[in-house]
C-alpha cells in the first residue's frame, strides 16, 4: 500500500513537472565592440585600460584631432609600440572622410574632469600585449598621411 501511494506521488510530480516552464539557456556570448575617444592625456591611458580590462573583442579608438603617421603623439605611439612588440600591428589606407564638426572634443570636457586615478604602467601595459592593433590613415590634400582611427582585436 505504501508502495503504490509512493508511486501516486512520484506519478503526481511528473505530470506536473510537464507544465513548469524550462530554464532559460545562457545565449551564447556576443561578440563585444567598443569606442574611445583619443586625447593626449593621462586620462587617455586609464580609459583604455579600463575598457581593455572588458576584453571586448575590438576596441576602436578614434581621433579628437589631426594626427599624422609622421608626427604621432608619444602617448599613442607607446600603445602601438606595446601591441607591435607583442603583436601583429598593420597600416590600412582609407579614402578621405568628410570634414567632421569639431564639437565632439567639447564633449569629452565632462570625462575628463569626471575620471580621477591613473592604471599603474605593468597593468596597462598588460593588458595593450593582450591585443593586435590596425591604423587607418588616409592622404589628405597636402599629401600627409593622417591617422582616422585604430582598431584594437583581442588576439586569439
Amino acid at each position: 500500500m505504501k508502495r503504490l501511494a509512493t508511486l501516486l506521488l512520484l506519478a503526481a510530480s511528473l505530470s506536473h513537472a510537464e507544465n513548469l516552464p524550462l530554464p532559460a539557456s545562457t545565449p551564447p556570448a556576443q561578440p563585444t565592440s567598443q569606442s574611445l575617444m583619443f586625447i593626449d592625456s593621462k586620462l587617455f591611458d586609464g580609459r583604455l585600460y579600463n575598457e581593455l580590462s572588458k576584453q571586448p573583442d575590438k576596441l576602436e579608438i578614434t581621433m579628437s584631432g589631426q594626427i599624422t603617421l609622421t608626427n604621432i603623439s608619444p602617448r599613442l605611439d607607446r600603445w602601438l609600440s606595446l601591441i607591435g612588440e607583442n603583436g601583429l600591428m598593420e597600416l590600412q589606407e582609407i579614402p578621405e572622410p568628410a570634414q567632421l564638426n569639431q564639437r565632439a572634443l567639447f564633449a569629452l570636457l565632462p570625462i575628463m574632469y569626471s575620471m580621477v586615478g591613473e592604471a599603474r604602467e605593468a597593468l596597462v601595459n598588460a593588458q595593450a600585449k593582450r591585443y593586435n592593433a590596425k591604423v587607418y590613415y588616409y592622404k589628405d590634400a597636402g599629401g600627409n598621411a593622417v591617422i582616422n582611427r585604430v582598431i584594437l582585436t583581442r588576439k586569439p
